[in-house]
């Protein structure tokens, strides 16, 4: 009897340790136009990218960590994207800086996914919601000079969420000196509940 409570101590005990001390991600060399299934936590710069900096694509579950690092890209105002979300679901994208793209964040048909605590500058679309990107999370992110589209000229803007796009939540963003717009919601019809736009702090851009 004492060598079966013995063996069950013993389980019990590592059961424990797994649970305070989960597995982690070790920490990720990638390059521009990787695409990324699994979790990642990066472990350097990556760019100046000649197109997109990373690509989530058909992805589930998983978490993109920038590990405070930047995602740089050739500074064109039409084509490619620092990170592009395609149909994926409950993807986290966070920690990072994104520059010098077309949009700094893109989802296009993906839903419940979470964008928070990156600084995306610098672009022409800041954060882009499109094509059905439904429930995502957009918060704690400081988005802003986002004014590439100036050289075209074009009007782009810090956060913006289109076509069929909805029950989306944008709080808690710093959203400034973007051209010309802060957020837009436009064309985000269907048959979803209202996007939500709280407690963010939006100032100076061209239109707010």
């Amino acid at each position: 009897m004492a060598k079966l409570y013995s063996i069950f101590g013993i389980l019990f005990l590592a059961l424990l340790f797994f649970l305070v001390y989960p597995s982690r991600v070790e920490a990720t060399h990638i390059t521009c136009g990787s695409v990324v299934t699994t979790d990642v936590v990066l472990d350097s710069d990556i760019g100046p990218c000649p197109g997109n900096g990373l690509v989530v694509s058909g992805a589930s579950n998983i978490a993109v960590d920038l590990n405070e690092h930047s995602i740089t890209g050739p500074g064109f105002p039409f084509g490619p994207s620092g990170i592009h979300l395609i149909n994926s679901t409950n993807v986290e994208i966070k920690n990072g800086i994104i520059s010098n793209f077309s949009a700094g964040i893109l989802l296009t048909g993906s839903s419940n996914n979470s964008i928070h605590n990156n600084e995306v500058f610098g672009n022409s679309n800041g954060i882009a919601l499109l094509f059905s990107s439904n429930n995502n999370n957009i918060h704690d992110n400081f988005v802003h000079d986002n004014l590439l589209a100036q050289s075209v000229p074009s009007c782009g803007g810090g956060i913006i969420i289109e076509f069929n796009s909805n029950s989306n939540l944008v709080h808690d963003n710093r959203i400034d000196h973007n051209f010309c717009f802060g957020v837009v919601l436009a064309g985000a019809f269907g048959l979803g509940f209202p996007n939500q736009v709280q407690f963010n702090v939006i100032s100076d851009n061209e239109i707010t």
